[in-house]
């Protein structure tokens, strides 16, 4: 099965900007190449460290790929004592088949311990998308160094 999106097929990868696989990804090793290569920036040790943390053998499952509360759409039922309900999940550009940590990883990648986002951790559904604390640890790491 090829790794990437519903539509075209390939990968995106939305950091600072968005940035799109040049070619086909079937494998988690490829996926994990086109995370920490980045055009115009020096694969250097700390790169290649990291990358030697990345496993290669999650499943593939769909994804939505930015899963954030600004994308979750809620209403309120007075009736049964102000319970919220979702309704729908919206913007699905980045969705497609991706390793099964992508999901969790994305929604936090926007997320901090400060701010407006502080407590969306505790809002995550990880019975439904797990939690991959090793994987996102290793994420920011290549944010850090990758931008």
């Amino acid at each position: 099965m090829r790794i990437g999106s519903f539509v075209s097929g390939t990968c995106k990868d939305m950091r600072r900007s968005q940035r799109v696989s040049v070619k086909p990804i079937h494998t988690e090793i490829d996926f994990n190449d086109f995370l920490c290569h980045h055009h115009g920036r020096t694969h250097g040790a700390w790169i290649k460290m990291i990358q030697s943390w990345m496993r290669v053998d999650h499943n593939l499952v769909a994804t939505h790929g930015d899963l954030h509360p600004r994308h979750i759409m809620v209403t309120w039922d007075a009736e049964e004592g102000g319970d919220l309900h979702i309704t729908s999940i919206i913007d699905w550009e980045l969705a497609g088949w991706y390793p099964e940590h992508w999901e969790f990883v994305k929604a936090l990648n926007t997320a901090g311990p400060k701010g407006a986002l502080a407590d969306w951790c505790e809002y995550l559904p990880t019975a439904a998308i797990g939690s991959w604390p090793m994987e996102f640890s290793l994420d920011l790491l290549l944010g850090r160094w990758l931008g």
